[in-house]
């Protein structure tokens, strides 16, 4: 949504952004960048072919198809990748799955090439749930360092807090028996059995990875983070 002086939109590696990435290199932060929005606000919009059309009906402002000047996702995507490239000891955690959901392939190769480059799994859950089971759990195994597990969850001022808390530990559940157990799940009407992750991999997407990637964070902010019933460990 950002335009420059001559309505241009000002993408992520943007010249002007650097001294802002050089700061936080120098002050040992991590970026957390969210810069492209799924497939889908760039098609067409179609509810019976995807549901998630719908929101961008709802919130037209973030479906880019025929937005003058807007640019493609690809393009997006590579300005990123050229901020990882201009600056090797920048931490950048890509939310979303690194606004690479659809494609684990293209962003094994991203992980591969940028180490200092890692994601998260906020709002993204569905993507692994629906994907190639046994893909899905060699990709978590063997970035295991590279994963941070993530919700995405908000509360508004109008919310109802204990529906609102109620619907987070439903998704928290969920999302730990699909990591966690050998479950069959039944999640938006489809039929998904869990990856039965190992143990020393569940407590990196889900504790250790934060810390590393994410400087400051304390022990003691993760002292009530314990494993749901189901896991044999």
């Amino acid at each position: 949504e950002v335009k420059d002086t001559r309505g241009r939109y000002v993408l992520p590696d943007d010249p002007k952004l650097q001294p802002i990435f050089e700061d936080l290199v120098r002050q040992d932060r991590t970026l957390l960048a969210h810069l492209a929005e799924p497939d889908l606000a760039w098609q067409e919009l179609d509810v019976k072919k995807d549901p998630l059309s719908a929101y961008y009906l709802e919130s037209p402002q973030w479906h880019m198809l025929d937005k003058p000047g807007a640019p493609s996702k690809r393009t997006i995507l590579e300005a990123r990748d050229h901020i990882l490239e201009r600056n090797p000891r920048l931490r950048v955690v890509g939310v979303h799955l690194g606004s690479m959901e659809k494609d684990l392939d293209n962003l094994a190769r991203h992980l591969d090439r940028y180490s200092n480059f890692a994601v998260d799994t906020a709002a993204r859950m569905e993507y692994l749930e629906f994907d190639d089971r046994e893909k899905v759990r060699a990709f978590l195994i063997k970035y295991q360092d590279r994963v941070i597990y993530g919700t995405d969850l908000d509360i508004n001022p109008d919310a109802n807090v204990h529906r609102a808390v109620q619907q987070w530990k439903d998704m928290y559940a969920s999302d730990w028996r699909f990591l966690a157990t050998n479950e069959t799940l039944k999640i938006d009407g489809r039929t998904v059995r869990g990856l039965d992750l190992p143990q020393g991999v569940l407590q990196k997407i889900y504790r250790t990875n934060a810390q590393h990637w994410i400087k400051g964070l304390e022990d003691e902010q993760f002292s009530d983070v314990v494993p749901l019933p189901g896991h044999r460990d």
